[in-house]
Order: structure tokens, then sequence, then C-alpha cells
């Protein structure tokens, strides 16, 4: 309570220093005690991910162009190009065993891990789901040797967990689905009556034209979402795709560049096919002093 109560100050090593007033503090401390799971399990809680700017490339918000850009700019030589899931962001925690988790965490309630939100919720609102999926985690963890790979006894993954129905359902339901369903049936009623109308000799073409191109699209963006939707009877339904091996015992593992986190966690996808989901990454190069579009893309592990 004493590091988090009252009006606190943080310096920052890259910017200004950061005020957090107490009735700020308070709200927030208010709900962390409501929804968040044991304090004891939160080592890690998600950024926000940075967007790149807004593209100058007619029609697109984002473009990769302004995003390898601004790596150029910055003098950063080679980026790494991940298949980004449409998922729900997950970090998981597992350890060898419950002895483990007494004395590392000091938790003292069954079970060899937790699965929790980018905002510090249980993922699972399951109890014999979220160990099902754990001890699947941990097989494929003691199959590959982790543990005595890394001398540990425990894990932090940075993961995203599918399908994206299985936390994001209202959202898909009201916002992603609603949308897709009102552009398809309104689209589709247009559509009818332009060819209606060209068939009596209306000049509608250049209408029609675009109304059927606006309908491929809107087929294109529900399938995109549909690919991430699924339903969920056990854990056999759930696919967990990590990307980060956020910490074992005495490592951070920020002295490590991407490529080696994602070829370590290849091992871990492979051994356990029906849990895992591989993320596909290239390897993007450019020389830095070159301020064109000009690079390569090179194929890197699953």
């Amino acid at each position: 309570m004493e590091d988090v109560s009252g009006k606190r100050y943080i310096t920052t090593r890259l910017h200004r220093t950061v005020t957090i007033r107490e009735e700020n503090a308070t709200a927030a401390l208010e709900v962390m005690s409501r929804f968040a799971v044991d304090p004891k399990w939160l080592i890690y809680l998600p950024p926000t991910m940075s967007p790149c700017e807004t593209s100058k490339e007619p029609d697109y918000l984002e473009h990769p162009a302004e995003a390898f850009a601004y790596y150029r700019h910055q003098g950063i030589p080679q980026v790494i190009c991940e298949e980004k899931h449409m998922g729900s962001r997950a970090v998981v925690i597992v350890c060898r065993d419950e002895q483990a988790v007494r004395t590392r965490f000091g938790i003292v309630e069954p079970g060899i891990g937790i699965c929790y939100t980018r905002t510090g919720r249980r993922f699972f609102d399951d109890a014999t789901m979220e160990d099902a999926l754990l001890r699947r985690i941990k097989g494929a963890l003691d199959a590959t040797a982790f543990w005595d790979t890394h001398n540990t006894g425990w894990v932090c993954l940075d993961c995203e967990l599918m399908p994206w129905s299985a936390k994001a359902q209202e959202l898909i339901r009201q916002q992603y689905a609603a949308t897709g369903a009102a552009a398809q049936a309104a689209l589709g009623e247009t559509i009818g009556v332009l060819e209606q109308a060209r068939s009596h000799g209306v000049a509608v073409d250049e209408l029609l034209a675009h109304a059927s191109a606006q309908r491929t699209m809107v087929d294109a963006y529900r399938d995109a979402y549909r690919r991430y939707c699924w339903p969920v009877n056990s854990v056999d339904d759930l696919k967990l795709a990590p990307f980060h091996i956020l910490a074992t015992e005495g490592a951070v593992h920020t002295d490590k560049d991407h490529r080696w986190h994602m070829t370590a966690l290849r091992d871990l996808c492979r051994r356990s096919a029906a849990s895992f989901s591989p993320l596909r990454i290239k390897s993007w190069t450019s020389p830095i002093r070159e301020r064109g579009r000009g690079g390569r893309m090179v194929d890197g592990p699953d």
C-alpha cells in the first residue's frame, strides 16, 4: 500500500517525471483490488502496442513503408516481421511443480501457475480449463528439457490465446459482426436495385462497380475475424501462440534478440502442436544509409 497509495512521482529515464494524483491512484487500486489476480502473480503487465505513423499512402490508415522508414531513420538495419494472431493477450506463468510456486511466488493454493489478461485479471472463469492448459504447457516444457536448459523452476510467457471469441465474444457480436452484417445486408439491397436499374437501361455501371467492390471488401472483413472465432468446449479447442520468454529464474532475457525467443519457443510449439500455434516470422534487412524503400525479406523460423 505504501508503494502505490497517495500522490506519487515516477522519474523516467527517457522522458519527464510522471505525476500520479492521489485520486487516480485510489481509483486504480480499487479496480485492481476488486478484479486482479493475487498480486504475487503480477510480475508483468504488458504495455499498449505503439502504432506506426498514419500512412501517406492513399486508402491506407497504416502501411509497412512507414514502419520500416521509422526503423531505418533510427539506424536499425534489421527488424523481425512477426505474424500477428487475432487472439487475446495472455500472460502465462508456469512452474515446474507446486514447490516452485510456493518458493518463488509465495502462493500456497494448489496449482502450477496462472493465465491472466493484459489488465491483470484471470483469463479463465473455469479453473479446470486453466489448469488443463497450464499442465499441457508444462508437459511441453518437460519434454523439451526447458527447466534444465534455462536453470529455472518457472517461466513467464507473453502469448496470444485463441480463439478470439473465447474472451471477446461480446465485442465481436456487438461491434465486428454487427458492422459486417449491416454492411452486407445494405450492399446486397443496393446491388440488387442497381442491377434492376441497369436492366432498364439506366447508366449505373460505375455505381454498380463501386458497390460490388465494397461488398468484396466486406466479405474479406468478415472472413478476417471469422478465422479466429470457433466454439470452445474443452482445452482441445484452445490455441496458444507464445512469442516472448519474459522471465525465468534470475533472468529477464532482454539481452536476447527476438529471433532467439522465437527459436526457443518453436521447439516448445512443435512438441505440443495440439495446443500451440507457432508464429511465422521473417527478417527484413535494409542498408541504413539508404532512405528509400529498398530492402529484402528473408525467411525465418516458424
